[in-house]
């Protein structure tokens, strides 16, 4: 796997969310809101997902982490089971592009679970 200080998150690990505490505890840096290409995001109930689909987009946050937030985010994400940490190109908010880390979901989805890319960034209401 390619290697980056860039992690992109979607979920549960955005600012304002209740697991963005690990973010700060392993002092994550927040970079801006960014945007991921070719991957779909989906509501899988208490948390969301994304999937590969080169004609969606996924609005997100990015932060630069190490490699101790790294195994913690790991752990947090369930990697290798319930996701997959990649590393794929987002755009940041200026128009540059950077490599960063995303997690991808393994399981399969339903289209309608489908969030589309007027909601996001996913929040969980309630």
């Amino acid at each position: 796997m390619k290697r980056t200080d860039i992690l992109f998150v979607y979920g549960t690990l955005q600012r304002d969310c209740p697991a963005n505490i690990l973010m700060r505890l392993r002092q994550a840096e927040f970079l801006g809101e960014v945007t991921l290409d070719g991957y779909a995001l989906y509501d899988l109930g208490h948390y969301p997902g994304i999937v590969t689909d080169e004609k969606e987009s996924v609005l997100g946050e990015a932060f630069r982490v190490d490699d101790a937030a790294l195994t913690t985010l790991d752990r947090y994400e369930n990697e290798g089971s319930l996701f997959s940490r990649r590393v794929a190109e987002i755009a940041m908010q200026d128009g540059s592009k950077a490599e960063a880390y995303i997690y991808v979901y393994n399981g399969s989805v339903k289209t309608e679970d489908r969030i589309p890319l007027g909601r996001q960034p996913w929040r969980k209401e309630g």
